[in-house]
Order: C-alpha cells, then structure tokens, then sequence
C-alpha cells in the first residue's frame, strides 16, 4: 500500500493535535520551572518508548530510531532541575516489525517539531549546548525522518501489518500525552 505517512498521520491527527495543545497550554516554555516539567515529562515518555525499541529486533536496511533519553536528562541536569523518578512502565505494542515502525514513526516525526520547541526554549535562554541539547540532537539529523520514510513505503506489509502499525502509532503518541497530561502545569499567561 502506497502512501503510508498519509494513513499514519490520518490515524494519529487527534492525537498529535491534543499533545500540540496540552503542551502550549501547560505552559512549559513560558518559566525554567515549567521548561523542566516539560523535561521530565518528556524524559518519562522517551524512556518508556526507547526502553520498548531497545529491547526490540529492529533492524532496518539503512536506519537507526534517534534516541534521545540521555540528552533529555543532560539537559534537566544542565537547567538545575529535579529529576523525578517513575516506576518502570512498559509500551505495549505489537513486536512485528510493522508495529515497531509504527513507534518509531512517532519517534522519528518528533523532530519535526524541535525547530519550533528550540526556538521557544532559546527564548528562556537555553541553547544546543545548555539545556536545549535533545532538541538540537533532533535538528543534528535533518534527513532522517525523510530516509525513515523511504523504509516506510518499501516495506512490504499487508493490511493487518498496516493497523498494527496505526496501532502501534497511537500508543506512542498516548504515551507521550499521558506523559505530558501528568507533569506539573506551569501556565504563566
């Protein structure tokens, strides 16, 4: 089936819309305070999702999923602020590879959004080197969700591989909404 980023994005825009929402209303670039809310929460959800993709078989011919757990923690150790602590939480999606190309599409995709979110924490005065190196990480490979892309149309799924992969999509997407729904609010508007 042609086309999948497509279907992936018509089965996850809810979703994608709600955490785009949540996160600007929480108010997480608007303090330092609410910049490490947003830190940890999303050291939370890369940590569930990247512990999920390690313990994986994933191997594309020319691509490796970005991980970026350890920036996050850097930086919340550079910004001053606590780390908290979570109980190990597992993803639950499928273990065929269609269902990890489903999580690594939220993965991946992510960085598309780091320009605007380092552009917002720039103006807290974080920086690639201070604070802001997860997102700069993300703009450091600026082909990658393209190739991942390509691995995503060739691959060679049926229909029931396509909706374990939509399925495996909105998981990670939840993970991360769950994430960020839990972390302390910081509005400052």
């Amino acid at each position: 089936m042609a086309n999948r980023r497509i279907r992936l994005q018509n089965a996850t825009a809810k979703l994608h819309k709600q955490i785009d929402e949540r996160v600007a209303d929480a108010g997480f670039f608007q303090s330092h305070a609410g910049y490490n809310a947003y830190l940890n929460a999303t050291l939370r959800a890369r940590a569930i999702v990247e512990g999920a993709l390690a313990n994986r078989e994933f191997v594309l011919a020319c691509f490796d999923p970005q991980r970026i757990a350890a920036a996050v923690r850097e930086d919340l150790v550079a910004t001053g602020g606590p780390i908290q602590s979570w109980p190990d939480e597992p993803l639950a999606i499928s273990t065929s590879l269609a269902g990890l190309f489903g999580a690594v599409y939220v993965v991946e995709g992510s960085a598309l959004g780091a320009r605007v979110l380092m552009k917002q924490a720039q103006a807290l005065g974080f920086t690639a080197e201070h604070g802001a190196r997860h997102l700069a990480a993300q703009l450091g490979r600026p082909t990658a969700f393209r190739r991942f892309l390509g691995e995503l149309e060739a691959a060679d799924f049926s229909f029931s591989d396509e909706r374990e992969m939509e399925s495996a999509a909105i998981a990670t997407f939840s993970v991360f909404d769950r994430c960020y729904a839990e972390a302390p609010q910081h509005d400052q508007r």
